[in-house]
């Protein structure tokens, strides 16, 4: 493995200012280089996966799922999420922190890490470079925080298992020694992420104070959407500052804090207030913005159309619409067959070649089974990416190629080139079946691949069969009123008969239920057979 640099700089910074202008010194509490690593090699235990401790200058180093890499530390794997521990920072004192480092990802992983001060996180790094190999080219990051202590212990994680390999270098850490000048310490900043309108997330400040002769008072400049609780004294203290939103959008405040003599101390507080829920699919589909890594959950529950062992994916549908489930972690548990309920989903949206992806980070929860999809009669031909997902029924086509099903292959559909059928899974019931001769009634789930900037739709089978046809000399009973006018065909019989609408070829082309005493079905003109309780009707519409 080539050498990669991750210079990690933990920096504690104390300002220190008086009449006087005395200075005030840094102390380093801990410097690690990690040269002594050898190219190509794990520590801690031998295989493919190390965990465990680092043989460094600083020992109480602690690595999960680490790799050496030529005097660098390689955290995580393709699916393994990587964690480095510092040893305890036994020279440290309470108060702040700055931690500057460089860093770089594996190409093509994502590009944040979380910095863990105690096992909490204390802020989320994005922008890591995908650089790989290319050490002048990782990038330099600074974090700041509070400490408590020589007891403190600070961790570089992976944000998730998938596509989430880092490098780490060079850490030092350091304080800024007191000189007895009155001061207020506290993180630079709060970042509450995003919270969803009507809820509240609270976060924890630290205030670390020296030779103050007043307590220390706070101001906050929004108070409608930041508050603050707590007391503070001359020596410190803890406040809970809690962010909820009252309009969505950006909120930044800022939180000062001031006592007789010392420099004023400015925290600035950032929230974002955004949709996080979606009751139904249509609205979860609409959450989604390119490079968004926000989780969503999903509240509503959905039915399983499709499913595959590939990938652990579920094409899932209900009444608003559809989604496909790429779950490649196997987060979701339990075996999902179609026509199983599946609800309370969490996860982050993204899009593969134009397929809009729901990438779930927990466990979903499973409903009752057997329920069903009635799958949307279509014309090849009107069959858009809009669809995506979607249970679609193509009636009356012909496959235009001979022999058997395979995996990973496109089969068209004779007069419909925008449609080809994928076989998209391994596990699919067609894949080495003959591929059938004639009209062929063909139910899946439209798949849409984007390449060069242009979309293919594809469906993916989930049944095939010969079409239904019907016979056009059967008798006319006059049990149901049919009849034809302005473009439609008029249906009166009980609330619940079931409607079956065939073209004079004898392929199925609408089919619908009574949900009134009088149901109209818009058609093109030409002739057609109505099919209720067992009875055909011929039609013309003009």
């Amino acid at each position: 493995m080539k050498k990669f640099y991750l210079k990690c700089v933990v920096a504690v910074v104390m300002t220190c200012l008086c009449l006087g202008q005395l200075a005030a010194k840094e102390v380093v509490i801990l410097s690690e280089d990690f040269n002594v690593i050898a190219a190509d090699g794990v520590f801690g235990t031998s295989g493919s996966t190390a965990n465990g401790k680092l043989d460094l200058g600083n020992s109480g180093w602690i690595a999960e799922n680490g790799y050496a890499a030529a005097g660098v530390v390689k955290l995580g794997s393709s699916s393994k999420m990587g964690k480095l521990v510092t040893p305890l920072l036994g020279k440290a004192k309470a108060g702040a922190f700055t931690m500057t480092f460089k860093a770089c990802t594996w190409d093509g992983d994502k590009t944040d890490i979380k910095i863990l001060l105690n096992d909490l996180e204390i802020e989320t790094v994005t922008g890591l470079p995908e650089v790989d190999s290319d050490a002048g080219k990782m990038k330099t990051f600074t974090v700041t925080g509070m400490l408590t202590g020589a007891t403190d212990k600070i961790a570089f994680v992976a944000s998730a298992a998938s596509k989430k390999r880092f490098f780490i270098d060079d850490v030092v850490v350091t304080q800024i020694e007191a000189d007895g000048t009155p001061t207020i310490s506290a993180v630079s900043s709060l970042d509450f992420g995003a919270v969803e309108s009507g809820g509240t997330k609270s976060l924890s400040l630290d205030i670390m104070a020296s030779d103050l002769t007043d307590d220390i008072s706070v101001h906050l400049s929004d108070e409608i959407n930041f508050t603050t609780s707590g007391e503070l004294t001359s020596a410190g203290g803890s406040l809970t500052v809690a962010y909820r939103p009252s309009v969505m959008g950006n909120h930044k405040a800022t939180l000062t804090l001031t006592s007789s003599g010392a420099e004023s101390v400015e925290v600035e507080l950032i929230g974002t207030c955004k949709k996080l829920s979606a009751s139904d699919i249509a609205e979860l589909r609409s959450l989604y913005k390119e490079g968004d890594n926000t989780v969503y959950t999903f509240k509503g529950t959905a039915i399983v159309t499709l499913s595959s062992s590939s990938r652990n994916v579920k094409y899932i549908q209900d009444d608003s619409g559809a989604i496909l489930i790429d779950d490649a972690s196997g987060i979701i548990q339990g075996n999902y067959v179609s026509g199983d309920e599946i609800a309370l989903i969490q996860g982050t949206l993204s899009e593969y070649f134009g397929m809009l992806q729901f990438v779930p980070v927990s466990d979903a929860v499973k409903g009752e089974s057997g329920k069903k999809v009635i799958a949307e009669v279509k014309n090849p031909s009107e069959i858009a990416v809009r669809d995506q997902g979607k249970l679609i029924q193509v009636k009356g086509v012909e496959f235009v190629e001979t022999g058997v099903f395979e995996i990973s292959t496109n089969y068209s559909l004779s007069g419909y080139e925008n449609l080809p059928v994928r076989i998209q899974y391994n596990d699919l019931a067609c894949v080495g079946q003959n591929i059938p001769v004639g009209k062929q009634d063909i139910t899946g789930v439209v798949l849409v691949y984007e390449r060069n900037g242009e979309s293919q739709t594809q469906l993916v089978p989930v049944e095939i069969k010969a079409s239904e046809t019907v016979s056009m000399e059967t008798d006319m009973v006059a049990e149901t009123e049919v009849y034809a006018a302005n473009g439609y065909i008029y249906v009166k019989g009980a609330i619940g008969t079931e409607i079956e609408v065939y073209n004079q070829q004898g392929v199925l082309v609408q089919k619908t239920f009574c949900d009134s005493q009088k149901v109209s079905v818009a058609l093109a003109k030409g002739l057609y057979i109505v099919k209720t309780k067992g009875v055909t009707h011929k039609v013309v519409l003009f």
